[in-house]
């Protein structure tokens, strides 16, 4: 879907969304992914749906948005939920710090 609606104090923002799948080694995912303008800047994100399993950490609803204004200064965020992570992804999480 592209489009053109009014933002935060009636300024027009161009977007787009839209759905995408793919695959990674034997397993398939798909994700929601979306783009925007506006007369500050631009935005893009993206959500993949379901789990995903990293060295036996298993997360979902992991989410990514990047961002940037039109003076140069970058925005960057990450979201997700940990769903199950096996002892090696605890132990390899406890040595990087990460607490769970």
């Amino acid at each position: 879907m592209v489009g053109i609606k009014m933002a935060t104090g009636r300024q027009p923002e161009f977007f787009m969304l839209g759905s995408s799948q793919f695959r990674i080694g034997s397993k398939s995912y798909a994700a929601d992914i979306g783009a925007s303008v506006v007369a500050t800047g631009m935005s893009i994100d993206g959500t993949l749906k379901g789990t995903i399993d990293v060295h036996g950490m298993k997360l979902s609803n992991l989410s990514v948005m990047g961002s940037v204004n039109w003076a140069g200064v970058p925005g960057i965020g990450f979201d997700g939920k940990k769903a199950y992570a096996s002892y090696r992804a605890k132990k390899l999480l406890k040595k990087i710090k990460i607490k769970f």
